[in-house]
């Protein structure tokens, strides 16, 4: 018995394998639960390229981080509640360590997943005074307090009578003022804007910053999302 399976994506690589002398083809899930199945017919070119088309939509999947432990096929590790199992340089601890050391490290790494309880820990707190200033164009005290492939967050502070350059970026940006008082420039538009006031500026449109007051002026940058192109200096 000749069975063949991997890199089997379409209904042709499956027909391919039969007519090359398989008995049994593991065909991937977006064919043999596809909604328009047409393997059995692979002595058929026409059909297959046909199928091979528009085999409609792929068997729905399921997201690994939002299953529940009684949903997991397979359990290792340490079973002791509280315990801890060691799976190369990620701990599994409490109610969780029933879970392979990999699952539960990836749930603990997203917000979105379900877990609660002391034992496992998906928070993340920052502090941004112990940030340290990165090189930036406009030579001013910036910290970068969070980045991900959706968003990128920046503490920006002047102090009085600094400014920054005016510049473009590639993305929509808001800006919520932490601290003193600001004036903010968009296109055309000009405002001075304190505390606890959110300022938004669409992608591409020049706009700078400046502190014209006597005292410091804190205001977060947040990026949506994370640009890939630089910031342009005008």
């Amino acid at each position: 018995m000749n069975f063949s399976a991997g890199g089997i994506d379409t209904p042709a690589d499956a027909a391919l394998r039969v007519q090359l002398g398989a008995d049994s083809v593991f065909a991937g899930p977006g064919i043999f639960k596809s909604e328009k199945p047409s393997v059995n017919n692979y002595p058929g070119a026409e059909i297959i390229a046909k199928a091979g088309r528009n085999p409609g939509k792929a068997m729905p999947g399921l997201d690994v981080h939002l299953l529940m432990p009684e949903e997991v096929l397979q359990v290792r590790g340490n079973e002791e509640q509280g315990s801890s199992a060691r799976a190369g340089n990620i701990t599994c601890i409490g109610h969780y360590s029933s879970l392979p050391c990999g699952l539960s490290a990836y749930r603990s790494l997203y917000a979105a997943d379900t877990i609660s309880g002391p034992e496992v820990r998906t928070m993340k707190i920052t502090d941004v005074s112990a940030v340290v200033p990165g090189p930036n164009p406009h030579h001013v005290d910036a910290r970068k307090v969070y980045e991900s492939p959706h968003a990128e967050a920046v503490v920006i502070t002047l102090q009085p009578r600094e400014a920054l350059k005016k510049h473009i970026t590639p993305v929509d940006v808001f800006f919520y003022v932490l601290e003193g008082t600001g004036v903010v420039e968009i296109g055309d538009e000009k405002e001075t804007v304190g505390k606890d006031m959110l300022v938004e500026s669409p992608a591409r449109i020049p706009h700078v910053w400046s502190n014209q007051s006597g005292s410091v002026f804190r205001v977060l940058v947040v990026k949506v999302p994370k640009p890939v192109e630089r910031t342009t200096l005008l």
